[in-house]
């Protein structure tokens, strides 16, 4: 399963090692935390500001053709056509309620503070503020603000996996100096091949050690655009993430993918990675990556628990 949402890793036993216990922590943590921020984002369009936004902007959601409307022989009966754009419109009016509440009047705030408590505030602290949301929205290969919101919760999430696994790696192979991130799969798949890491591996995913490694290197060139050019693509990146994808792709077999396969194709597609612009990972990108550090992680634990169990016979 390369593609769905499945965000659930296998519960330690008792004989698990501390690396997998630890990392099964951590991995939840990320997980609750990702799914909670995007809970409240989502409930609280449903809840309150939904049917707001079909009443005050009624008109210029049909005119975008955002919304549709029909009739029976009583009620009117609204379609929602874009949902993503439809929350885009609640996520904009709120950015702009903090924009004015948090940016804009934090001076008057603070002089009317300090002021009560006799102190006179630094004129130096009223600074000019231009926040352009349509601006920023450039900035970035998203058409709306729901895909920002959406987009840099999944930079998030793939950081953190990413950290995570790569510390969690390090320990398995008792890595304590610097190293280089790209060859920590093949280390591991050399160090554990012996022990049928691969046909444990595909009882989970239809991928291959080769195509593993493949795709660990191809996220490793996310992860540095993210962590040293704060996501934006240069054309090196591009030429980078070009060939690693390429070579990610070919290192499947479509026949052992099966209907997997058309998905595959629609990752990290060309025309979103605009040059100069910040790259924002896709449901489907990340999935990916969460699904295969899963298989990954069990697939080692499986591993040495099976160890402990040869060993005690």
């Amino acid at each position: 399963m390369l593609t769905p949402y499945i965000p659930i890793l296998r519960a330690p036993s008792d004989n698990s090692p501390t690396w997998y216990k630890d990392f099964h922590n951590i991995f939840y943590l990320s997980q609750l935390t990702g799914v909670l921020l995007l809970s409240y984002l989502e409930t609280f369009f449903e809840k309150i500001s939904k049917n707001i936004i079909l009443e005050v902007k009624r008109d210029y959601l049909l005119k975008h053709k955002i919304i549709s409307c029909d009739y029976d022989e009583e009620n009117e009966i609204i379609y929602i056509n874009k949902e993503d754009e439809l929350k885009s419109l609640d996520i904009e009016d709120f950015l702009n309620s903090i924009i004015k509440e948090h940016f804009e009047k934090h001076f008057e705030k603070m002089r009317i503070y300090l002021t009560a408590i006799g102190i006179k505030p630094n004129d130096d602290l009223n600074k000019n503020i231009n926040i352009d949301l349509k601006e920023l929205l450039k900035t970035t290969n998203a058409k709306n603000w729901y895909k920002v919101i959406k987009g840099f919760l999944n930079i998030w999430e793939f950081l953190f996996l990413y950290s995570i696994s790569e510390t969690t790696f390090k320990k398995i192979l008792d890595i304590t100096g610097p190293t280089r991130e790209e060859s920590l799969i093949q280390n591991i798949i050399d160090k554990f091949k012996h022990k049928q890491l691969e046909s444990i591996l595909v009882k989970k995913i239809p991928i291959s050690l080769g195509a593993i490694n493949h795709l660990w290197i191809l996220y490793t060139e996310f992860r540095n655009i993210y962590s040293h050019s704060h996501g934006i693509i240069t054309q090196r990146a591009r030429s980078n993430i070009g060939g690693k994808l390429e070579n990610f792709r070919n290192s499947f077999d479509p026949i052992a993918l099966g209907e997997f396969w058309i998905d595959i194709t629609k990752i990290f597609e060309n025309n979103l990675l605009k040059k100069d612009k910040i790259y924002l990972l896709q449901d489907i990108e990340l999935n990916i990556f969460r699904n295969f550090i899963i298989a990954f992680m069990e697939s080692l634990e499986e591993i040495h628990v099976k160890d402990i169990t040869n060993h005690s016979t």
